[in-house]
């Protein structure tokens, strides 16, 4: 799928002392994500900064990884700026999910927590991986979605829901924290969709 560049501004700051190699990784891969959800990244930061904030991704490989960059990644981890709040384990370079909808954010995160279900993103892996959001989910407001994405997170480390064509909620989950109170709201949704 053919990639778009985010602009400068909302890039994270470099790390000191490595601003150098930083710099050149981004000029040889760019910050880049799949079109879709570049345009979802900028209008949510277009939301955040009316709201007096800034979303920002981290430098220098918080957007799409091609497989050069995360073979690079996996052996100089201190270059990257790997966040220690994650503890999910660094995927191999040909399993990441920053395959063009997902970033890490370095600013603005407790307002993407908060909003991201309007502008189709939510946190891939929960509190296990706070600064990583994936921006897969394209939205409608009032639909059972958009309260779900709200609700789901409190019972879910890893979760996604999405609206199907004929708005029938499908439900995607791994590693529930209680699958019976899963289970109750993807059934409360489900009866929703078929209103």
């Amino acid at each position: 799928m053919p990639t778009k560049a985010i602009p400068k501004k909302y890039w994270g700051p470099f790390t000191r002392g490595y601003e150098k190699q930083q710099q050149a990784i981004v000029e040889e891969y760019g910050v880049r994500l799949d079109e879709r959800a570049t345009n979802q990244f900028l209008n949510a930061a277009a939301g955040a900064a009316k709201d007096g904030e800034h979303l920002s991704i981290v430098m220098p490989a918080g957007a799409n990884r091609p497989l050069g960059l995360g073979r690079d990644m996996a052996k100089r981890r201190a270059v990257y700026n790997i966040s220690t709040a994650s503890t999910v384990k660094m995927a191999a370079p040909e399993n990441t999910s920053h395959d063009g909808d997902a970033t890490d954010i370095s600013s603005g995160r407790d307002w993407l927590i908060k909003n991201g279900h309007k502008y189709g993103a939510w946190r891939e892996f929960g509190a296990a991986d706070p600064n990583h959001f994936r921006w897969d989910l394209v939205t409608k407001a009032g639909t059972p979605r958009e309260e779900a994405v709200q609700l789901v997170e409190d019972i879910c480390e890893h979760r996604g829901i999405k609206l199907s064509s004929i708005n029938k909620v499908l439900w995607v989950s791994r590693i529930m924290k209680n699958p019976a109170q899963a289970n109750v709201l993807r059934k409360k949704l489900d009866k929703r969709a078929k209103k």
